[in-house]
Formats: C-alpha cells, sequence, structure tokens
C-alpha cells in the first residue's frame, strides 16, 4: 500500500474565482521525415517528442565515431592514457579510405590532436590510430566500445569497427544513439565542446566541419554526421535555448541537404510546441517519511538527481505532481534507499516518474524501540473497519476510557460467552467472530502472533449508569506476546508477596487494571518480577500470573473464584498434572505454605511455565528451579511447541457461545500447517498432519478431517472436527 500526497508545484494552486486559464494550445502532430528513422528527446527529462523507427538497428555510418570518442574520453579520465601522449601512426591508420585528418604513417601525432580530427573532421585514420593507442589494435577497441554500450544500456547496437564503415552487423538505433550522446555531454562537458568547432587545420590541411547546422543555428553546439552510400546521410544534433537542451537524430536521409533541412524541422518543432523546467534539485527534501524501529523517528526523501519535465508550452501551471510514499518504512535504512516515487501529470497523462530515496541513513533503534514500534505497526480492528493501529482512535467517551467498563482476551475467545458477565450485549455472531479474526490475521500476514480483544461497553455521556442501546466498541489488533520470562530458564523468576486490594471480582477480565499495574510496578520497584497477591494470607494469584507451589511433592495451586482470574496456561498445566498422574489439589495455599514450599512456578501467555527463584529475597530450592517444574516444563513444551516446531504453525482460531456443552457436541479447530516436503495431495502428508492433531489435540474421525490451499500460499488449511462430551472437555482440549 501506497501513501499518496498531491503537491501543488510552486504554488500554482490559486483560488478559482481569481484564476482563468488560458484554453491549452493543441500540439501539432510532429513533422513526417523522409528518413530511414528519427528521434527528437528532450535532453534532462529524456522526453520523446518525435520518433519514427526509433528502435531499428541502422547503419550509423561515421556517428560511430562518437562511442569510439566516447571510450577515448573514460580512458584519459581514468589515467591510462595521456591527452600530451605521442601517438606512432601505424600503416593500419594511414591506409584508411574515406574521410581522413591526413596523418602520415611512423610520425608521432598527439592524442589532443587526433581528437580533434576525429571530432571535427571525421578522420577514420584518426579513429584507428586512437584505438591502436588505447586497447592495442583495433579489434581490442571494439571489445571495449561493445562493452560501454552494454553498461550504457544500449541493446539495439553493435559494432564491429572503430570509423562505422560497412561492415557485416554493425548497427545502431536512434534510441541508442541518444543514449550515447546524453552520456557523452553529462559526463564529459568540456570535451563535447569540441563538437562545436566549425573546423580543424591539420598537415597543413583546413577541413570544415561537416555538421552545417553549426552555421545555419546559433543554438546547435554538436555532434556528429555520418555518411556511407548503404547507410545514407546521417545527422545527431545538439542544440541549447533558453536552459532547455534537445538531441535530434537523423538516420538514413537521401542526401546532405535533407539531413540538415530535416533535423532542423525537428529541433524547431520541439522549441516551438514544448518547454522543460527543472521541478525539483536533487539536493532539496521533497518530504519527511515516518520511520519505524530506528534511531530517528524521519527521514528526509528526496531525489537522487535533478527531476525536469518537458511538457506543452504554456501548460506549466497545470502540472500536477504527487510524492507516494511507502506506507511503512523500517529501519535499517541505507542513504539512497528507494521509499517511493514522485510522479508528474497533467490533465491525468504521467509525464514523468522518479524514485524518491532517502536523502540519510537510519540505524536501527534499542530493543524497546522495536518492541513498541512492533506493536504500533500492526494492522488493528476497531468497529468493522481494519487499519494501521498507529491511525487507530476511540473517541474519548467511549466508557472504556471514561471508566474502564470493558473487557478483554489476550487469544482468541474461546468458551463461554465473557460479554454476560459484565451486561455488555455480544457484538458479533459467532461466525463474524471467526471470519473477523481470521481476516485480522491474514492481514497482518505474520506467523505466531498473539491476538488482544478488547470490547467496551461503547460510547455514551459520562454518566456511571448507561443507556440500555449503547452500542459495544469492538477492538482488535495482533502483536508479537513480549516474553517476560528470563531468556534462560535456569535463572527463573523473582517474586514479592503483597496484600491483594483489587476488587472481588479478579474474575472478569475486566479491562480496569489499575490495581493490577500498580502491584506489577511494586514489584519491579523492588528488583523484582512478579508480585504474588495474599487475601487474609492465603494467595489467589500473580499481579498478571496464576501460582503454583510444590509442598511435599504435590503440586498446589488456588481454587477457582471470583478472587483471581483462571488463564489458559493454568488449565493446561493442570491438565498435564492430570494426564501424567502427578499429584495436584486445588486447595488454599496460604502464605505460610508458601514460604516452606519447595518449587514455586507462575503461569501466564507470555511467561508459560516459569520457576520462581526468590521469595520476599529469599532463595526458593536453594535459589534453583526445582525438578518437578523441569518435568512440567518438559511436558509443556512438548503440548504447546511440537506441532509448532514441526510445521511452524499452531491452531489459530476457535470460537464457541454456548454455556453449557451437550454430549458429543461437535467443535471445529481451524489450523494452519506450514508446507515443507510434502505436497498438498501426497497421502502420507495427510496422514502426518491427522497424527499431530491426534497426539497434540484429540482423536479425529476421518469425515472431520479436512485440507486445503491456505490464502498464505505456503500454508495448508486444516479444520480438524471433534466430539465434546462437556464444558471440561473443551477446557481440557484447549
Amino acid at each position: 500500500m501506497i501513501e499518496v500526497r498531491s503537491i501543488w508545484l510552486l504554488a500554482l494552486f490559486y483560488l478559482a474565482s481569481t484564476v482563468t486559464f488560458a484554453a491549452a494550445r493543441p500540439i501539432p502532430k510532429p513533422p513526417a521525415l523522409q528518413a530511414s528513422g528519427y528521434l527528437l528527446a528532450d535532453f534532462n527529462s529524456g522526453a520523446i517528442l518525435a520518433e519514427d523507427n526509433a528502435h531499428q538497428q541502422i547503419e550509423p555510418a561515421s556517428i560511430t565515431k562518437i562511442m569510439t570518442a566516447y571510450v577515448v574520453y573514460r580512458a584519459l579520465a581514468e589515467g591510462s592514457i595521456s591527452e600530451s601522449d605521442q601517438v606512432l601512426v601505424s600503416k593500419k591508420a594511414w591506409q584508411m579510405e574515406g574521410s581522413r585528418m591526413f596523418i602520415e604513417v611512423d610520425t608521432q601525432v598527439g592524442v589532443a590532436d587526433l581528437l580533434k580530427g576525429l571530432a571535427i573532421q571525421s578522420g577514420n585514420d584518426a579513429a584507428v590510430a586512437l584505438a591502436e593507442h588505447v586497447a592495442g589494435s583495433e579489434e581490442g577497441m571494439v571489445v571495449l566500445m561493445n562493452r560501454q554500450a552494454q553498461r550504457l544500456g544500449m541493446t539495439e547496437s553493435y559494432f564491429a569497427n572503430v570509423t562505422g564503415l560497412p561492415a557485416e552487423g554493425h548497427v545502431m538505433s536512434a534510441t541508442d544513439i541518444m543514449i550515447l550522446v546524453k552520456a557523452l555531454i553529462t559526463e564529459f562537458p568540456d570535451r563535447y565542446k569540441l563538437y562545436s568547432e566549425k573546423s580543424f587545420k591539420y598537415n597543413e590541411i583546413k577541413q570544415d566541419n561537416r555538421n552545417r547546422l553549426l552555421w545555419l543555428d546559433k543554438s546547435v553546439d554538436g555532434v556528429k554526421t555520418g555518411h556511407t552510400e548503404s547507410a545514407g546521410y546521417c545527422l545527431v544534433s545538439s542544440a541549447e535555448r533558453e536552459g532547455m537542451r534537445l538531441i535530434a537524430v537523423v538516420l538514413g536521409t537521401q542526401s546532405d541537404n535533407a539531413r540538415t533541412s530535416q533535423s532542423r524541422t525537428l529541433i524547431n518543432y520541439g522549441y516551438r510546441f514544448y518547454e522543460t523546467r527543472r521541478l525539483y534539485p536533487a539536493d532539496e527534501s521533497l518530504a519527511d517519511a515516518r520511520v519505524w524501529k530506528g534511531q530517528a523517528d524521519n527521514v528526509k526523501l528526496g531525489l537522487e538527481k535533478d527531476l525536469y519535465v518537458t511538457f506543452p508550452r504554456g501548460q506549466y501551471d497545470q502540472l500536477d505532481a504527487k510524492l507516494d510514499r511507502q506506507r511503512i518504512i523500517e529501519a535499517p535504512i541505507p542513504v539512497g534507499a528507494s521509499l517511493g516515487e514522485v510522479t508528474v501529470s497533467l490533465d491525468d497523462e504521467v509525464l514523468t516518474s522518479r524514485p524518491l530515496i532517502a536523502m540519510q541513513g537510519v540505524e536501527e533503534g534499542g530493543f524497546f524501540r522495536n518492541i513498541v514500534d512492533s506493536v504500533l505497526l500492526c494492522i488493528a480492528y476497531l468497529n468493522g473497519r481494519f487499519q494501521l493501529l498507529e491511525r487507530t482512535s476511540i473517541p474519548v467517551l467511549d466508557r472504556g476510557f471514561i471508566f474502564g467498563d470493558g473487557i478483554y482476551e489476550v487469544v482468541p475467545v474461546y468458551g463461554g460467552k465473557p460479554f454476560q458477565s459484565v451486561g455488555i450485549e455480544d457484538p458479533l455472531t459467532e461466525l463474524q467472530w471467526v471470519q473477523t479474526l481470521r481476516d485480522l490475521v491474514e492481514q497482518n500476514d505474520e506467523d505466531d502472533v498473539g491476538v488482544y480483544i478488547q470490547v467496551t461497553r461503547g460510547v455514551a455521556p459520562r454518566q456511571h449508569a448507561f443507556p440500555e442501546d449503547t452500542k459495544p466498541t469492538v477492538f482488535m489488533m495482533v502483536q508479537d506476546l513480549p516474553k517476560d520470562a528470563p531468556a534462560d530458564d535456569s535463572v527463573g523468576l523473582s517474586a514479592m508477596t503483597s496484600e491483594d486490594f483489587r476488587w472481588m471480582r479478579c474474575d472478569i477480565k475486566s479491562v480496569s487494571l489499575l490495581a493490577n499495574v500498580m502491584l506489577k510496578q511494586m514489584a519491579v520497584e523492588q528488583g523484582a518480577d512478579e508480585m504474588i497477591l495474599l487475601r487474609n494470607g492465603y494467595v489467589t494469584e500473580g499481579a498478571s500470573s496464576n501460582v503454583f507451589a510444590v509442598v511435599s511433592g504435590e503440586v498446589l495451586t488456588p481454587p477457582l473464584s471470583g478472587l483471581l482470574l483462571g488463564g489458559i496456561t493454568r488449565r493446561v498445566v493442570v491438565d498435564l498434572c492430570r494426564k501424567h498422574s502427578m499429584p495436584l489439589r486445588e486447595a488454599a495455599l496460604s502464605l505460610r505454605s508458601l514460604q516452606h514450599a519447595d518449587e514455586i512456578w507462575l503461569t501466564s501467555s507470555t511467561k508459560g511455565v516459569a520457576p520462581v527463584v526468590s521469595l520476599d529475597g529469599r532463595p526458593v530450592n536453594e535459589g534453583m528451579p526445582g525438578p518437578v517444574w523441569q518435568q512440567m516444563d518438559s511436558w509443556y513444551r512438548q503440548r504447546a511447541g511440537q506441532v509448532s516446531r514441526e510445521y511452524g504453525s499452531d491452531v489459530d482460531l476457535a470460537v464457541v457461545t454456548s454455556d453449557e456443552h451437550s454430549k458429543e457436541e461437535l467443535i471445529e479447530f481451524p489450523c494452519e500447517y506450514e508446507v515443507k516436503v510434502m505436497g498438498l495431495d501426497n497421502p502420507e502428508f495427510h496422514a502426518e498432519v491427522k497424527r499431530i492433531i491426534t497426539t497434540h489435540v484429540a482423536d479425529v474421525a476421518d469425515e472431520h478431517f479436512r485440507l486445503k490451499p491456505s490464502a498464505k500460499g505456503k500454508y495448508v488449511s486444516v479444520s480438524a472436527s471433534v466430539y465434546v462430551e462437556s464444558r471440561t472437555h473443551l477446557e481440557t482440549l484447549y
């Protein structure tokens, strides 16, 4: 997706009541020339103003020598030869036919003179002498010429010699000639001046430049003629008027007069009906863009080169430029990275477009900056709309903001009707919940993410009693779940204890978490990872976790009640204890028992099952995770991670809305598994996926097991339906 911002050029957006634009003058068709091929282009913008057979491969005759000179200029710039070098004229160079500068065999001629003889007199002898000096031979020079043509993108040209004399396969197109001339003028502006000289005298022989436009049009300052019987009369010319430079290429005309007059007609057409302006210089910042996950918040965007545009004369005021920036720009960003595009249009017709690049680099930000920006970058859902989380806004009179009047889930809604406990009407049907959550995960295009769901009573006047017709606010987002457990499991967590001063309905996942936040912060300020809460001397839960303790070989955890929130991970641990016959009792856990426990665990969707090695500053189990935790951790990781490790996925969505589950009720578990080795139609793959689901979820009947391609492409979507005997059975499955 691209963020589009329209910019009117140079303050050209005026009030319609004060400005009347003159009607655009129609542009006549370009003149029809009697030539094998021709092209007229603007030097700066690259706009093609007229063309015919511009991509046709045609014999170029002596226009070839522009490439010969270009290779020599590069050799001079690189320092492999010098302008003061004296070149020994070979017999081959001296014997060349056609146009010559009349150098003598076995004499020394300076490179500077040879370049004049090449550009002004079109000397074939000068071309060969320079080729032998630069590359050792004409054949070696031809290799260099073709190499440069390839580098410049001249895909319709091939050189067989350095002179342009007829040779099999020796061709150029008008388009390629324009590319070459543009490179010559751009890279070697001082050398290009040589092509405007009208005559050169060497060996007492004065010869005029064959480009007669130098005498007929003062704006013309180059570049080269060419002629052979098979190629006809050719002329490449360039002119500059009021800062606008044009390049005209005319190939294969019938006479010297024809190539001159037709080139002049082409150039005059361009200047009469078109103009070129520089809209933006390369060193100017055109816009700032928001940077995510970087050491800087913004990056300046500009152009690598000056932006020129050519348009019908008199229509400058009607140009429109737009900046299309990438919607999301993440660090690190190297200097020159393409981050968008500038497009210039006239009457909805695109005239030119150029990449928007980073004018400075931005290094990657720190750990916490990455975490914060990762959250803000996700696509969120709010009341029927998907949008970037950073741009998602909720009215200030929403009761969730004013009163904390709402509930939340940190995983997909999986059981019961959570809205009924606080009297909020379920805002979506079961099917809508399923489809919305799937769409949200799909739009974020990320694997292994958590889904946060928050439903508030909605927007209403600020009064404690709420109107009956208040429409609930539904907000969802996906994000990487933060892991606040230590990276090294052998280290464990530290915990403190505190009186539980929260309200009496802690079993409701209310968004009113101020007390939990305060208790968690108290732990952090005391250098601990978690605060374990007490009521009347008995443990309820942690500020953001459930609590287990191992006492005399038995696992104890406080029973579910209105004083604590039973988390998903707690249910998993209870299920694993029962499955593996580990002694477990859901019973009151006193502070004294906790202080003398052999082991203490904390469970949550972010911590998993984490060992506590310090309680109120005193070591638990000599400050090391205990053996019972190690066994539980192994079971937990096997259950929670094996499917993900093998197939890169997990159950991604399941929504159940009935309070009670009758015997043999069918519940569907949609999943997605990454396709790695076996194909979608491979029976072995079907059997393997079914085995994993049967092992780690529940038995699945053949008729309730389906595979189909996933929208993510590299995944297959698995639907496995199982029979649920009771609510407890359902919770155990989850």
